[in-house]
Parts: C-alpha cells; structure tokens; sequence
C-alpha cells in the first residue's frame, strides 16, 4: 500500500546498529523540568509511618513520595524491570529510600530545588540534574544533600504551566500526568489516542476521524473542547511546528510513543507562561533524551473482529565520554497501525442516517419528524449504472442483462431501505492506515563546571492513505456533467439500444459509481525535522539559564490517484463506430489526435491502461511548515523571606513561522472532476517578538490556618507583524490552612493570535453535497422553517435537483485578513485533600470558567444552514453567510472564518487516588474525570438566537470518567481500568419529536493490563482493550465511532503483547 522510502530507512537501519554498539547512558534530566519543592520546614530526620509493599520499583516509589510527603523523580527508563521488598513501620525518610531502593543497583540524589532523583548511575551536575558525583551518604541528616526542604505532595515530578519548578498538586491550575506505563499499557503505538481517554480531552483529529480529511494521517489534541487551535502542544518544554495547512495545532503523530517519558496536561490557560494558542491548556510531551544502557521493545496488536493491526518496535540506546563530561543518546522507531474498513465492522457495514419520517404530519404533533434508518441504499448510484425510461429504472450487466431496478423501500425519491442500490458506506474507512519511522538523537556536555552544551534533533517521517469515496457520476451539474450516451454508442447492448427504440430516444444518461474506477486515494507523506541547540547553565547555584536556538520544518506531499480529468473522461464515454476501421474511436477528432480511448460506461468494464492513462491524472500538493525560535531564559531565587526564597523565571523569545503551499497545474486549470477543488498557492509568514517573567513568593509557613501560603504571577508581552502588541498575565496561589487541605486559584488573561491560514490561506471553492433544511423532506425539523424558509424565497415544494440525494453547492473556504486576535480570561479555583488519617490518600476538586471573546471561528455548512432557518427571524448572523439563486436554491455558503462574539465553557475536574496493603502486595485506586457544565458559543452578541451549545452532545458529554484499579505484587502487576462516557445527545437544540433517537446513553469501556518482569532484563506486557467487545452506540451521529462519535470505540476487542528487553 505504502512504504517508507528507501534512503530514510537505511539511514534509520544504520543508526539502529550504531545504537546496539553503544554502551550504558549517564542519565540527565532537562534544566527546564527540575521540580522545586514547597518550602516547607519540615524535619527530615523525623521518623513517620511507611507501608509499601513488595511490588515494582515505579509503584514502590510513587506510594514513597505519598507517604514520605516528598517530590520524587523516577524516570521509567530507570525503573522498569526493578522490584522491591517493601517496605513497612517507622523511619526516617531518607533511611526508608535506603530500604525500599536496597538491592536495586539505582541511587538517590537530591537536586537543588529539593527534588530527590533516582537513578542508575551518578549524575553530573548539568548534562544531569543532580550536583552529587557519587552515590549520597544515608544518614539521618544528610542523605540527600541537606540543601533544601522536603517535597510536598504525591509523585512530584515536573509541572509544566510554570517555569518555575513546583509539584502537581502544588500547581496553581489543573494538572493531570501521563506516565510512560500508561502510554505503553493504553495497547496504542500513537498518543492521540491515549490522550482521548482523558476525560479533559475532547475529539480532536486522530485516527477514528480523520478520513477524507485535509489534514489526514495527522493528529490533533483539543482541551476542553474548545478546538484544536486553542491547545498549545509542547515537547520538552518547548514548541514545535505545525503539521498542518489549516491549524496552529503539533501533529502528535509525529511523536512516537516509545519515546515518550510522561505527558503532563495543564488544563488552564497558560498563554502568560507560553505564549499564543495555550487558551483552554498545554499538553507537555516529555521524551526519554538518556538512556542507560539499551532498551529494545517490540510488540504487536490484533483486533478479534479483524482490521486495526498494530506492529511496533524501538531501540533505545546512550553512553557518556570524556570521563562523564558528555552525553549522547540515540533512539530510532517504527510503528505501523493497519486500516479498519467498515465492511470490517457489522455495526458500520450499512449506511445509517436520519431521514424523514413519512408519518410526519408537522411540528408538535408528537410524532418524530426524521427517524434513523439502517441499510440505506442510493438507487441510482449502482456499480453498473442505471438509466431512467418513461419513468422507470433500469440497469443492464452482461450476466442478467436489462432489468429493472429493485427499489426497496423508498424514503425519498433515490433513497430506500434496501433494495439493490448502491450502500456508499462500502468505501468507507473508520481508521486510516498509518506508518511512521523515526530517528532522535540527543547531546550533552558539560564544558566546564557551569556551562553545558545541548543539542536534539530528531527525524521523522510518516505515511498515511487516505481512502476518498468513489467518483459518482450522475445528473448533477456542479459534480460533472452529465454523462449522456447516445443511441449511435457501440457499447449500448442490442436490449439497451431496442429500449431506446421503442421509447424514441436518442440519448440516455447513465447514472453510475465507476467501482472499477477505483477509489480517489490520498497518500500524505510527511516529513519533520526538529533541531534545538544551546547552552545552559548555573549561577552560584542559584540561578539557572539557558540560550536556545531551535528550527522545524515540515513537509507534506500529498499525491492524489485517481484524480480524472473531467474532459477527457467525457471525450471517452461519447464512442462512435470509425466508418472506415469499423472499429470504435471517440467522437471527437480532436480527442482522438490526443490520444482519446472510448470507454463503456454501461455495465461494469474493467479499465485498460491505456483507458487509465487517458482519463486519470495523479494529482501532487505540497504543504511547507517552518518554525524558527531563538529564546534565552533565567529562573531562580532573589532572596529569601521567613516562609522560603522568592523564585523568578524570566526570558526573551522571537519566533518566525511560515506556511507555503502548492497546488498541481491541472488541478489549479479547473480540469479535473469538480469535487476536487484547486488551492491558489500560499506564501505567508509572521514573526513575533516576546518578553516574560514570572514570580513565586511563599508568604506564610507552619502558622495557624497557615501551614503554607504563597502568591505567584506572570506576565508576557508580545509584539506580532500581523495584529500588533498583545498581553497576557496570569495570578495565582496556594493556601493550605492545614497540612491536611490544600486550597488552590489561578485568575489570567490570555491571548491567541490568528494562524496563518486563518489570515492568509488564498479563498477557494469547494464542491460539497448537503441536505438543505428548505427541502420539502425536511420543513418539518424546525418550527420556525417554513415561514423562514418562504422569507428567503425558497418554494414550499423544492426537491433536490435531477438525480441527487442532496443539495449541491459551493462552499467559500480559506483566510480572512481582517482577524482580531482572541483574548480570554479564564479562572480556576480547586481544592487537594490529604487526611492525615488515611493514610495514602488523595482526593482533588477543581472548578474552571473560560470566556472567550472575538473567538476565530467558523461553521460547518449544517450548522449555518439549519441555524439560519431555525432562528426567529432571518435577520440573523447565519442566514448572512449564504446565498440562494432566484429559484431558491442553495448557490453558495461562507466557511472562512470571522471572529464570533463569545465562547464560554466551564465545568469540574476531580481526581482520587488511594493505596492500600493487601496480603503481600499493594492495591491502588485511580480515578480521574471531569463534568462539563457549559460548552457554548454566541455568534452574534446582539442576537440570542445565534447561541449555539455544544455541552451535553455526543463529542461533548456531561460527564467522563476513568477508574484504574491495579495490584502489585513483586514482578508482577494487574490492572483493570474503567471509562464511562456519560449520557448525551446529538442535538440539545432541537425539540424532542425532532429525531426519534436524539439521546445516547452512557457507556462504559473495560479495559485489563498484565506485566510481568522476568527479570532486570526482560519485562511482558499483555494488554486487552473493550473486553466485552462493546459497538459504538447507535445514533446517526455515533453508530462508527467516527466523527463526533470519535470518543466510542470502533476496533472492538483488541489484544496486544509487548516485549521489552534492558542491556
């Protein structure tokens, strides 16, 4: 189907060899992702109450840092494959890491903001993250060097949100973290798909829906649901270009999985700390930059229904030189996720869809104004074409010869249940193919005591087809002319031809899907490279600095197959027998100077190549993305206060971006088939110049209704060549009255410049197919239709036009020059309960309110359509965006985007987790979710009307939630992880005899885990996703599990093994 291109994988197999010859990695952990404790004056010799049991070594830690109340960072790298005998009864922190670490061969270090580092291998102090250049001392007093306070919270790591270091449940905004098991036991080879089962995390783009799709074979992450533009996506702290023409958004298909250390989740607005796009949150893909040793992992899934295969393998591999000085790692993966068809799948083999409901008799008569219906079939859309005569359908074959058509049921006038029509899901595909290799490699070295050099690049290429519909020839005039075949045609069959006869034509036109065509396939070849270099360092221990200088780009090479030419195609249907050959030729002379060959569109015909390589033409785009930053960064300590340091983070950043596109000649010429619309070519750019600072000052410790306080705040400044100077800034804080209770509130205002296509992308027409609302099928849906529908000069009786299922019109897309930035304000306020009665347990509550004001937006056809005749009146901001000729019918519709009055959304997150001994091993509970309360937008601040909601509906549910419940014992763990997707509806707008299934109900997906370590070398993981092979729910909006169904899912039961070995 599709295969990586040789040059790129013998430079990737090469690598991978040079990776098997490396020896152990000196670890180090990035300056930017050290944690800084709360500075809490607390006794470390103090002994405490422990109860950890045997189990493995990244579980044993993560109940330590609970339970000893400090910040731990335990690189899975570093942990995988260790056990420990646990742990249990009082002892003085440093001396229960001693125990619970004994045997392991790793260490403990403390870095300077607190932070106790666990590793294989002592650690520098800058191509590292700790000062310590040999295994610490253990004593009561100074096991971790006695230079800063213990931590304070659960499994501390890095919070991103900040560039101050701090802990998870120390930060001011929500905060959720990922970790490397849980990516790797998700059974999935790409993040996008295990970020959708965080409850925060709203369909996006990603393998369920992106077919026939500009942007397909990428993936986009959207927080909140609020949209793809508004989710700033970082890797290592730091941005990434664009993978797409359309939107700002990182393609986390460029990422592998295997790489990925921990993704931490902010669900905040962030633009104060990291600058545009980060208004509903910032997703921070931490990667493994060292490795100890070599890791090889290999692993495979499989689908019980068949489709959706999985292969995955990555090596891993690093070494430090000149005596510990240097660093260099080296990774290199492949990942190959197989198609799923709908054929595959019994709930998707049919087509499903609203329709109406002939027992309608009008609004609020208590009857369902559409109903949903299974086998759909379109009549005259056969694979072998069909012609109508005095009002009759007929097709012909060469096996049955001319019959009439069976009809089914019918539903409209080309639409029945049944029947022998042609099922246009037959070309569908619920997950698009993807493979992906890439190589990364990481260097460090310390050039003198202070200073140390860095630099990472990585390459990564993927491939992805994009299986398109079948062309559709019929009587429609905007998706190509008729194709009319005349009675002097040499194809037309004696019984065609006699048919003809008798009913005095001359010429029919044939209806057909040309299956023997082929489909219209896509094939996205994507390219990135990323470079980041610089240098960083550390002033009297104090202060740290970096200067770095970073350059993406991305290309992408879409090449279409099967694109026709319009001409030509009709040239070659129209054949007439050559009164000299006898034999038969095309029509016209001049198509036949040009190599014309006739074509026999009346049955089916296989195509010969020299048919193909007249009528078809393999159309190419290019899409270029480039990303350019050069930033220099300081944070620290200014001085101190009686309840600890007052920390700063302060820097610079310039940062140019740039998107070209080109489009191919024949398609830019109008010549090929209509539904594939030609993009003028795109040359834009803006740069932006930025300035931040940020500050942390703790105000109050260990004092009643006190215990700890403290205030912090951001600012950034940044000056855009497209609209000019913004800001942004940012307030929080964190009071715990007692150490039990934790009391957290962060107020900000962010800003989102407009991307480059939304300002520049050159306006083009593209070919759609639609149900007009002012169809006389559908007048019914809306109780404000009709007469609105009159207004606008629409006939009370329009049908779809000649032989269409559908309306056909021509939707305006592309830029809009004139785009004010957004600006928003966001609050979250949120409480951390720790008992100190309950041991290991940790409950949290948090509330956000985000209002979003000029939001760029824009609006399916659907939505502008049906809103525009559902309003009160037409004066309304929809009805504005579309134009109707003088017989009512739909000529054009707006899509380019406008800044829109609001968008508000606001909601809960909470989270618990709890741990217990049990027997000799150790059970854990994990729940994670989220309730949204409001999802809306106001198009029009003027017009209530124009209000759209989006909260409650199938890609916006109420209520999410995920519950893992695992145990460990020794080498070996379990786990069964529950997600429940509350009750929904597709449309909350719509009365209640709207649609006879409008509500969805909630589901509930089991998932179980298994791993088992063999020993320091090898470890197993089994994994089986949807356990009881549960289908999608049935809707029209769900019945897939693609498109705004894209939270269900559609592979069913799926099983997977992976292996992972450590050398």
């Amino acid at each position: 189907m599709y295969m990586i291109r040789k040059p790129l994988f013998s430079l990737i197999t090469a690598s991978a060899t040079a990776v098997a010859l490396i020896a152990p990695v000196r670890g180090q952990m990035q300056d930017q992702t050290q944690v800084q404790d709360k500075t809490q004056a607390r006794d470390r010799t103090q002994a405490q109450d422990f109860s950890i049991a045997a189990q493995p070594m990244a579980d044993a830690l993560s109940q330590y840092s609970r339970q000893a109340d400090v910040a731990v960072i335990a690189p899975a790298r570093v942990t995988r494959g260790k056990t420990t005998a646990g742990l249990a009864g009082r002892h003085a922190p440093a001396a229960a890491l001693e125990k619970l670490l004994a045997g392991s061969g790793l260490v403990a270090a403390r870095d300077a903001g607190g932070a106790v580092l666990i590793s294989a291998s002592p650690r520098s102090t800058l191509s590292g993250a700790a000062p310590s250049t040999a295994a610490p001392e253990t004593t009561e007093t100074d096991a971790w060097d006695a230079g800063a306070p213990d931590g304070y919270g659960v499994e501390t790591i890095v919070v991103t949100g900040s560039k101050i270091p701090r802990q998870e449940f120390m930060s001011t905004a929500p905060l959720s973290i990922i970790s490397s098991e849980e990516i790797k036991q998700s059974g999935f080879v790409n993040i996008d798909d295990t970020l959708l089962r965080n409850p925060s995390v709203g369909v996006g783009l990603g393998s369920a829906n992106g077919t026939r799709n500009e942007n397909a074979g990428a993936a986009f992450v959207n927080l909140r649901g609020l949209g793809v533009n508004r989710s700033l996506v970082l890797v290592d702290g730091k941005r990434r270009v664009s993978g797409s023409r359309s939107a700002s958004a990182v393609d986390l298909n460029t990422i592998p999985a295997a790489l990925v250390e921990r993704i931490d989740v902010v669900t905040g607005g962030a633009s104060a700390v990291y600058g545009a796009d980060a208004v509903s949150g910032v997703v921070n893909i931490i990667t493994k930059n060292t490795f100890d040793g070599l890791e090889i992992t290999a692993g495979g899934g499989l689908s019980q229904g068949g489709g959706a295969e999985t292969y995955n393998i990555s090596v891993l591999g690093g070494s430090g030189f000149d005596d510990g000085k240097g660093n260099i790692s080296v990774a290199v993966t492949y990942n190959n996720a197989e198609a799923l068809f709908a054929e595959d799948r019994d709930f998707a083999r049919s087509w499903t869809a609203l329709r109406r409901n002939p027992e309608n008799t009008g609004p609020d008569d208590g009857i369902f104004d559409q109903v949903t219906l299974r086998d759909l079939r379109v009549n005259t859309y056969l694979y072998e074409g069909s012609f109508i005569v005095d009002d009759m359908l007929y097709a012909y074959d060469r096996t049955r010869g001319l019959r009439l058509v069976d009809q089914g049921t019918p539903v409209s006038r080309i639409v029945a249940v049944g029947g022998e029509g042609r099922n246009i899901n037959d070309d569908n595909v619920l997950r698009i193919p993807q493979e992906l290799l890439s190589l990364r490699g990481d260097l460090d070295y310390d050039l003198t005591d202070d200073i140390a050099f860095f630099t990472t690049f990585d390459v990564v290429r993927t491939e992805t087809t994009d299986f398109n519909r079948y062309i559709v020839d019929d009587g429609r005039s905007l998706f190509g002319r008729p194709q009319l075949i005349r009675r002097d045609n040499p194809f037309v069959p004696d019984e065609v031809a006699a048919l003809m006869d008798a009913n005095g034509l001359s010429e029919i036109n044939v209806r057909k899907t040309p299956i023997e065509y082929g489909l219209i396939a896509e094939d996205h070849d994507r390219t990135l490279i990323s470079s980041v270099s610089g240098f960083r360092g550390n002033i009297a221990g104090r202060h740290r600095w970096e200067a770095f200088f970073q350059y993406d780009h991305s290309m992408n090479t879409i090449q279409t197959d099967n694109a026709r030419i319009e001409q030509n195609y009709l040239n070659a249907i129209d054949a007439v027998t050559d009164p000299v050959s006898g034999e038969t030729v095309c029509r016209s002379e001049a198509a036949r100077a040009q190599g014309c060959v006739p074509i026999n569109v009346i049955g089916r015909h296989p195509f010969t190549d020299a048919q193909r390589a007249y009528v078809s033409h393999t159309r190419l785009q290019d899409v270029e993305n480039t990303l350019l930053v050069a930033g220099g960064q300081m944070n620290g300590e200014l001085f101190s206060l009686p309840a600890g340091p007052v920390q700063y983070a302060a820097g610079v950043e310039y940062r140019d971006e740039t998107l070209r596109t080109r489009d191919d000649g024949l398609a830019l010429a109008n010549a090929l088939v209509l539904s594939i619309s030609p993009r003028a070519p795109v040359d834009a750019d803006f740069d932006v110049a930025e300035a931040f600072a940020e500050f942390r000052v703790p105000l109050l410790v260990g004092r009643p209704f006190a215990d700890y306080l403290e205030l912090e705040g951001a600012v950034r400044v940044s000056d855009y060549s497209t609209v000019g100077r913004t800001t942004a800034w940012r307030v929080g804080g964190v009071w715990s009255p007692v150490e039990d209770i934790t009391i957290r509130a962060n107020y900000a205002r962010n800003v989102r410049a407009p991307n480059l296509f939304e300002l520049f992308e050159s306006q083009f027409d593209g070919q759609i197919s639609f149900r007009d609302p002012c169809f006389v099928e559908n007048l019914s849906a809306g109780a404000n239709r009709a007469a609105n529908c009159a207004a606008l000069g629409v006939p009370a009786d329009l049908e779809p036009a000649g032989d269409s299922v559908d309306a056909e019109l021509i939707q305006v897309l592309g830029g809009n020059p004139d785009l004010r930035e957004e600006t928003a304000t966001s609050f979250s306020a949120g409480l951390v309960v720790r008992p100190r009665w309950i041991d290991n347990l940790v409950f949290s509550v948090d509330y956000y309110n985000i209002e979003i004001e000029d939001a760029v937006g824009s609006f399916d056809v659907e939505t502008i359509t049906n809103r525009c005749v559902d309003a009160a009146t037409v004066d309304n901001v929809f009805c504005r965006l579309i134009t109707r000729g003088a017989d009512g019918r739909l000529v054009s519709v707006s899509g380019t985007p406008f800044n829109i009055g609001e968008l508000t959304a606001q909601g809960l997150d909470f989270q618990v987790a709890y741990d217990l001994p049990v027997g000799d091993g150790q059970l854990s509970f994990n729940l994670l979710g989220s309730y949204l309360i409001e999802n809306e937008e106001l198009v029009d601040p003027t017009d209530s009307g124009s209000l759209v909601i989006n909260d409650g509906e199938v890609d916006n549910p109420a209520l999410r939630w995920a519950l893992t419940t695992s145990y460990a014992k020794g080498a070996w763990s379990a786990g069964i992880i529950n997600r429940f997707i509350g009750a929904s509806k597709l449309d909350r707008q719509v009365t209640d005899e709207a649609f006879d299934i409008n509500e969805v109900d909630p589901f509930i997906y089991t998932d179980l885990r298994f791993q088992y370590a063999f020993d320091d070398r090898y470890t197993l993981d089994a994994i089986i996703n949807n356990v009881f092979d549960t289908d999608p729910p049935f809707s029209d909006e769900t019945v897939d599990g693609t498109g705004r169904g894209g939270l269900y899912d559609n592979i069913g039961r799926f099983f997977q093994l992976q292996l992972t070995a450590r050398f």
